[in-house]
């Protein structure tokens, strides 16, 4: 199976520009080929289940200290 990492990157990006649309998706981690793109969209799907809003800000203060490295 062939991965586009743009398009899954643009997936994540719409959930955090408007968090309401991880309510209405059907995907699910393992749809993601990177790892953290996984993570993300596991803390995305986390901070909607506490009822959270879902944005940039409460995404990355879920996944704390685990993104330091990420992108290197």
């Amino acid at each position: 199976m062939s991965h586009n990492l743009q398009t899954e990157q643009a997936v994540l990006g719409i959930f955090l520009v408007d968090g309401e649309k991880i309510k209405q998706t059907s995907l699910a981690p393992e749809h993601f080929s990177r790892h953290d793109h996984r993570r993300i969209f596991l803390a995305i799907q986390q901070v909607d289940s506490n009822g959270t809003p879902v944005d940039m800000v409460t995404v990355t203060t879920s996944l704390g200290d685990e993104i330091a490295g990420w992108g290197e």
